[in-house]
């Protein structure tokens, strides 16, 4: 936590800076699987302890999008208890911002819709009407964006 703290208020870029020290402290590391837990377990913290503070939840999604999609959306939903606000939900990128792809960009399009698909079946009951609603919103998006890879994929054969 001191670490976190002490980079958002030491440096002059949190936006760029945070989500790169999330990263490194975050994102899996192969055959750590010990490690994998004490993430978790921080994941976890930071949720409940920072769930009002919008930018640093954003930040800390940036690299939760990067995760595992059951990881993903276990993580939205455990914010959602803690903070249920449509505005700052409607904040968090439920999809990274930065993506990269080898060849053909329909399935990692495909795969972030199936989870978007699977995260809205998660939301349910009128206090997430408008939470559903935003991700339709981003899988409608996102099949607009396979649609045009697939278009993409033709044309350039």
């Amino acid at each position: 936590d001191r670490i976190v703290e002490t980079t958002a208020a030491q440096c002059k870029y949190a936006f760029l800076d945070l989500p790169k020290l999330f990263d490194e402290l975050l994102l899996p590391v192969a055959g750590k699987e010990s490690l994998r837990k004490k993430q978790d377990e921080w994941m976890r913290h930071l949720i409940k302890q920072y769930a009002n503070d919008t930018k640093r939840m954003r930040y800390l999604f940036e690299t939760i999008g990067k995760l595992s999609d059951d990881r993903r959306i276990g993580y939205i939903i455990l914010y959602l208890e803690y903070n249920p606000a449509y505005e700052d939900f409607e904040k968090l990128p439920l999809i990274p911002s930065s993506l990269s792809w080898c060849g053909s960009a329909v399935p990692m399009y495909s795969r972030h819709k199936e989870c978007m698909m699977n995260l809205g079946t998660h939301l349910t009951g009128i206090k997430y009407l408008k939470h559903r609603k935003h991700v339709q919103d981003v899988i409608a998006r996102l099949q607009a964006d396979i649609e045009r890879e697939q278009l993409h994929d033709i044309l350039t054969g």
